[in-house]
């Protein structure tokens, strides 16, 4: 098996290195269409759907999270699902948990997830089979910082629609941090089951 030989250039830290002194980098050739925020990489219009970063750092958070949903929780994923759906896709996952925390933060309703259902049937997707599981957070350090890496991500975006502070936001995350590594919760992951009428079953 081939190897990849990477060479790392490291120098020395001094007494006056800190978080402050040095920022992360600005992505390199960032797009005219993205724009740069404390060294991640996100898109200028925006994206009511996906308000999290748009760069390596991200996909490599994303992937693995999509990795341990599919095959360690036996979840399924597909993206995007406008095509799969025309064709009759099997499972759909409405994910909306980080969004979700940042809206109980201005104590604002979350409770739309239980109101899916008719909303598909409506939309002319059914019969509709709910399940759910469970994903561990905090239960080791890699879980517990690719979760933070989400929550730090959003945080742009969240100061300035729900006008909350840099302070307040880091706060708030610092503590939920702590109580994933105190109590060592699971995030639950809704799915619904069903096929969009007219689609066929073979495909």
């Amino acid at each position: 098996m081939d190897q990849l030989n990477t060479k790392f250039s490291v120098r020395k830290p001094t007494k006056s290195d800190d978080e402050d002194s040095f920022p992360p980098p600005p992505p390199v050739g960032t797009p005219p269409e993205f724009t740069s925020i404390d060294g991640r990489r996100y898109s200028n219009k925006g994206n009511a759907s996906y308000i999290l970063p748009n760069d390596n750092t991200e996909s490599t958070r994303l992937n693995s999270q999509h990795y341990q949903s599919r095959y360690l929780f036996q979840g399924s994923f597909n993206s995007p699902m406008t095509e799969e759906l025309k064709k009759g896709i099997k499972v759909l996952d409405v994910g909306c948990g980080t969004v979700a925390t940042a809206l109980r933060m201005r104590d604002i309703d979350t409770t739309v997830i239980a109101r899916l259902e008719p909303m598909f049937v409506s939309a002319g997707i059914g019969p509709v089979t709910h399940l759910s599981t469970q994903w561990p957070l905090g239960w080791d350090p890699t879980n517990t910082q690719y979760t933070k890496m989400s929550k730090e991500g959003i945080k742009p975006q969240i100061l300035a629609a729900l006008g909350i502070a840099d302070k307040e936001y880091t706060k708030h995350f610092d503590n939920v941090e702590l109580e994933f590594g105190e109590y060592k919760p699971h995030f639950d992951l809704e799915f619904y089951y069903g096929r969009k009428n007219g689609a066929s079953k073979s495909s």
